[in-house]
């Protein structure tokens, strides 16, 4: 979710996503998952990175046969111009986590696109 209000001398874009960590039954033992940090982006441009979200602490540690949802979101005054570009067409949001099972090694999640409500100019 995106919402982005616009005004002639700037904008506020708030928004959000669940994260949902799942770990498999068999798993040897519960991970550590850290976030990477996440951007909204179109067709692999980024436009609006280092979102500041909230709403989890991390690492998040999740047990063997454990499911999570994380409920994350942002509040941030992006430019005119970078509101406008949110607002242009479909974004998503991409960014990386991490977990101590498979090595600290980054995988990249990448959201379904989808279209910001904006109001304003």
């Amino acid at each position: 979710m995106l919402t982005v209000n616009r005004s002639a001398i700037g904008a506020d874009a708030a928004g959000g996503f669940d994260l949902v960590l799942e770990l498999g039954e068999f798993a040897s033992g519960p991970t550590q998952v850290s976030s990477g940090g996440f951007v909204l982006e179109r067709d692999e441009v980024v436009l609006l990175s280092a979102l500041s979200l909230s709403g989890a602490t991390f690492p998040v540690t999740v047990a063997a046969g454990e499911k999570k949802t994380l409920r994350l979101t942002f509040d941030q005054s992006p430019s005119v111009s970078e509101a406008d570009a949110l607002c242009a067409d479909d974004v998503s949001f991409r960014g990386s986590v991490t977990d101590s099972l498979s090595g600290n090694k980054p995988i990249t999640l990448v959201s379904v696109a989808f279209a910001a409500t904006c109001t304003g100019p």
